[in-house]
């Protein structure tokens, strides 16, 4: 059981999981700023209703991405929290 959670440990904290995810991440961001733009431009058109005042101004579009590189950043606090631990974990054995 130990070495399992140990692989996954060493999978999401691997390398090439922070390069994909960080695609992933940046391909979510820029999809959400575009969607959230279309939706924008269907509530001035009034093609749809939408009660919320995130589709009345452009400018909200701007704040969309940012939450999804916020998570990202978070998941790099972690990875690099994580690796200073084992670092000066392994400094003390």
């Amino acid at each position: 059981m130990k070495n399992k959670i140990q692989n996954i440990f060493r999978y999401l904290l691997s390398e090439t999981t922070k390069k994909r995810s960080e695609k992933i991440i940046l391909s979510i961001a820029i999809a959400s700023f575009v969607i959230h733009l279309l939706l924008i431009l269907l509530v001035q058109l009034k093609l749809i209703h939408l009660e919320s005042s995130l589709f009345e101004s452009p400018i909200a579009a701007i704040y969309t991405p940012f939450s999804f590189i916020l998570l990202y950043e978070v998941y790099l606090g972690h990875l690099l929290f994580t690796k200073i631990h084992n670092y000066l974990y392994w400094q003390t054995i």
